[in-house]
């Protein structure tokens, strides 16, 4: 956000602070077991966001066919990210 791209991301936890649809675009989710088959973040008593794949796949093309609209939401997200972050919008 900070250098002027849009942004999509799961609208789950912390990144619904900053990441609405006015500074980008929030992709829908369901919430599954956190199951890591490789056992590091294993722990199906939590919850992972499972982000729905062909929405973000519509975010991207979006994104690519409407140049204004990719420039809107990253001129406001990049505003937007200065006031949230101000101490790493500093050393930009």
């Amino acid at each position: 956000m900070l250098v002027g791209s849009p942004v999509i991301a799961t609208d789950w936890s912390a990144t619904t602070e900053f990441v609405t649809a006015n500074t980008g675009i929030p992709i829908p989710y369901r919430l599954i077991p956190a199951v890591d088959p490789q056992g590091c973040s294993h722990d199906p008593s939590q919850s992972w966001a499972d982000a729905d794949v062909t929405a973000a796949a519509a975010a991207l093309v979006k994104l690519r066919s409407d140049p204004d609209f990719a420039g809107q939401l990253a001129r406001r997200a990049r505003q937007v990210a200065r006031k949230c972050f101000p101490s790493i919008a500093m050393s930009r």
